[in-house]
């Protein structure tokens, strides 16, 4: 389980946004198993429009943060689609680590196959 930091700015929370929180964000942990803690900042923008709830996502990983700012009608809305958002920021660096260890291992399989070869031949 993640930790999850959950911030109201401004306004009081109610107990289910919360919760809706808790769950939409634990979800995050099955795409990239590396998180380290989440921030979530959600805040009521000061605007006519009626898009003026702001959503927060910060997850903290091994390397550098993700940030993700979503502006929508509700906090729910807001939050789901700054989710969404994270899963695909953290799915394409998951795939860029796995291509980096794969080539680093046939890197690795390919000096040392190269090196059992030339003892096999006879040089020492």
């Amino acid at each position: 389980m993640t930790i999850i930091h959950f911030r109201a700015v401004n306004y009081n929370a109610y107990t289910k946004l919360k919760e809706f929180v808790i769950q939409r964000l634990d979800k995050l942990s099955h795409f990239y198993n590396q998180i380290i803690e989440i921030y979530v900042f959600t805040k009521v923008e000061n605007t006519s429009d009626k898009k003026n709830k702001k959503a927060e996502i910060k997850i903290t990983i091994p390397g550098n943060n993700v940030v993700v700012k979503k502006i929508c009608k509700t906090f729910e809305e807001g939050i789901s689609s700054a989710a969404n958002s994270a899963e695909r920021i953290l799915k394409k660096r998951k795939e860029k680590i796995r291509i980096k260890q794969e080539l680093l291992s046939k890197k690795n399989y390919l000096k040392l196959n190269s090196i059992v070869g030339v003892s096999q031949i006879g040089y020492f």
